[in-house]
């Protein structure tokens, strides 16, 4: 299941938000792929972390983050994806090892066709990109 929402955590009364579904849906045993984006460098990984307590199930989180020329990042604006501080992920479950490599290829190209470029604000900036495994304890 791909779920990419507006408002992770809102919900319908009686009705599950998309960062709960993500949790039912890993548990589950069903693929999950969950979109999210984010506007501060504190917040990478914010999805990994909100579904991490919802299952039980490995996970896997694939990010990247726009940065400026110190490599790092601000608070950005996500309406403006390309500032420095804001960027977007996946967190993925119950998907096969070779679905994670070539996510992480992907990733790692992305960085590569970036790199050296300018932002579209005509600053020098940058992508990184981050990988990160939440395997339950035993």
């Amino acid at each position: 299941m791909h779920i990419d929402p507006f408002d992770p955590f809102a919900a319908q009364p009686g009705g599950l938000s998309a960062v709960q579904l993500a949790g039912q849906v890993a548990e589950s045993g069903s693929v999950l792929v969950y979109w999210y984006g984010f506007d501060s460098p504190v917040e990478q990984a914010w999805a990994l972390a909100e579904i991490t307590q919802r299952t039980s199930k490995p996970l896997t989180c694939l990010d990247v983050l726009v940065t400026d020329e110190t490599g790092q990042g601000m608070n950005g604006d996500l309406g403006v994806g390309t500032t420095p501080g804001t960027g977007f992920g996946v967190v993925l479950a119950n998907v096969k090892e070779r679905v994670i490599a070539n996510c992480d290829q992907l990733g790692r190209d992305l960085i590569r066709t970036y790199d050296g470029k300018r932002l579209p604000n005509g600053q020098q900036g940058g992508l990184r990109f981050t990988r990160r495994q939440q395997v339950p304890p035993l």
